[in-house]
C-alpha cells in the first residue's frame, strides 16, 4: 500500500446487498483525490475487486457513469439506493457472467462519451430524466423482483441505444 493511499473494508447488510444473499463488504481505496470501491461477498473480495479497479485507473474521478447522470440530476447522492442496487448488480451479477468483466470494461470506456454528448444537448435535464425512468429505476425494479436477466438485458439495450443516438 503506497504511503498516502488509505484502505478501509466493512461489513455492510443494506436491503438492496442482502437481497443477493447473506452479509456483504465494501473495500474503499483512496489517496484524497480519487477513490475505488469494492464489493463482495467476503472482505477478501471486495478488496480484491477494489485493489483490480484502482490498479486499472477505474477510479470515481476517471468518468462519470450514465446512472450517476441520471440519480444526480434528480438531485439524489452518490450512496442512494439505486446507485447501490446497480452497483451491487454490476459487481455480483454482470461481473460474474462469462463475459461480464469485457462488458464492464467497453461500458467504461463508452459511458463517459455518452454523458459528455448529453450535456452538449439543448436539455440534457430532460435526457437524463426520461433515462432515469428507462434505465435506472426500470432496472432496479427488475432487479428487486428477482428479474436479473432482464435488468441486464434493459441495461445492454439502453446503452447501444445511446451510442447509436449520441456516438454515431
Amino acid at each position: 500500500m503506497d504511503k498516502d493511499k488509505e484502505s478501509r473494508t466493512e461489513e455492510t447488510t443494506s436491503l438492496d446487498e442482502r437481497l443477493f444473499g447473506g452479509h456483504h463488504h465494501k473495500t474503499t481505496i483512496s489517496d484524497g483525490h480519487k477513490k475505488a470501491e469494492g464489493r463482495g461477498r467476503t472482505s477478501e473480495e471486495s478488496q480484491k475487486v477494489a485493489s483490480d479497479k484502482w490498479d486499472s485507473g477505474e477510479t470515481s474521478d476517471s468518468w462519470c457513469f450514465i446512472s450517476t447522470a441520471c440519480t444526480e440530476s434528480k438531485g439524489l447522492p452518490d450512496d442512494c439506493k439505486e446507485l447501490n442496487c446497480l452497483r451491487h448488480f454490476r459487481d455480483l451479477f454482470v461481473s460474474n457472467l462469462p463475459n461480464g468483466d469485457e462488458l464492464i470494461k467497453e461500458y467504461y470506456e463508452v459511458a463517459p462519451k455518452i454523458v459528455s454528448a448529453i450535456n452538449k444537448t439543448k436539455h440534457p435535464e430532460k435526457v437524463y430524466s426520461r433515462l432515469y425512468e428507462e434505465l435506472v429505476s426500470k432496472t432496479v425494479n427488475l432487479i428487486n423482483s428477482n428479474q436479473k436477466q432482464k435488468a441486464f438485458n434493459n441495461c445492454i439495450s439502453l446503452v447501444r441505444e445511446l451510442e447509436q443516438e449520441y456516438l454515431r
